[in-house]
């Protein structure tokens, strides 16, 4: 989950997207958001991914897998 913790740091900040901004997007709690930011979330839900990649617009390979840094 490293690539996934680093990719959404880097498009939060490039967006200038909050962990409350994200967060009211994808209908999660903010402290989800900081926690898979920090890395302090192993395993999130496949629903809350899809979320992620949707909302950047970036595919699922590309957040989890990729290097968008």
């Amino acid at each position: 989950m490293h690539n996934l913790t680093n990719n959404l740091q880097h498009l939060m900040q490039n967006k200038g997207i909050t962990s409350i901004d994200m967060a009211s997007a994808l209908s999660v709690s903010p402290e989800l958001i900081v926690k898979l930011k920090n890395g302090d979330l192993n395993n999130p839900s496949l629903n809350t991914v899809i979320g992620i990649s949707k909302h950047f617009g970036v595919s699922l390979e590309e957040l989890v897998f990729g290097k968008l840094t």
